[in-house]
């Protein structure tokens, strides 16, 4: 049966190949690709990189060590790169970033003053927004932590953080608005992770038991 089964999958893929041959460009099997070797893409960067793919390509943000400022960098190839680009800002986190609709990059940052900011723009070359304090103008908690962000359908955003109170704190934009900040109450630690689907989200944090907790809306 294996051998059969393994005789199938050869000439299903010889087949796909000679069809991608004549139109000019041969596939390559999963089992058949390799890694590239590590290259530098420069810049000087505190914490980790947020990395999203959007309909123009890759862009990556971070808080530069120079003046902690938010920077981006993009990539229409992913071996092709554009030079680093300043998104002014303060923050003391990594910054977070979601495309919530094709050709659109919302980023966030955490600022000095324990509110978050956002900022967006479109991918096809558009200005980028001014920062706004979504802290601030929508009631929101001081929080103690980065912000962990989901788009689960198109211009849908959810944002998650911990308040200053240790409860874990939620911001939604509806496409048209955001809306007031809500507690979800809990007592965390660790910035909440969340799985996004069009009609679930699912939170997990790590809380004072050393447990990991969970929670979901549906």
């Amino acid at each position: 049966m294996h051998s059969v089964n393994g005789r199938v999958m050869i000439a299903a893929f010889t087949i796909m190949n000679l069809v991608a041959a004549s139109l000019g460009s041969p596939i390559k099997p999963r089992w058949a690709k390799t890694w590239s070797a590590w290259a530098s893409l420069d810049g000087g960067a505190i914490d980790s990189v947020a990395a999203v793919s959007a309909s123009d390509g890759f862009h990556l943000f971070v808080r530069g060590t120079a003046d902690n400022g938010v920077y981006t960098k993009g990539s229409l190839n992913s071996s092709s790169w554009g030079q680093w680009e300043s998104l002014g800002g303060i923050v003391i986190a990594q910054p977070t970033v979601v495309s919530s609709a094709p050709g659109r990059l919302d980023v966030f940052g955490l600022g000095t003053d324990s509110s978050l900011y956002y900022m967006s723009t479109t991918t096809n070359g558009g200005n980028w927004t001014d920062w706004e304090n979504l802290t601030n103008d929508h009631n929101g908690p001081m929080l103690v932590s980065a912000a962990t962000v989901v788009s689960r359908d198109c211009n849908l955003i959810d944002a998650f953080a911990i308040g200053s109170d240790y409860a874990c704190w939620h911001l939604a934009y509806n496409g048209t608005a955001w809306g007031s900040w809500e507690s979800l109450n809990g007592t965390i630690i660790s910035q909440p992770s969340v799985v996004g689907s069009k009609d679930r989200l699912d939170v997990f944090a790590l809380s004072t038991d050393s447990a990991v907790w969970h929670m979901n809306w549906s």
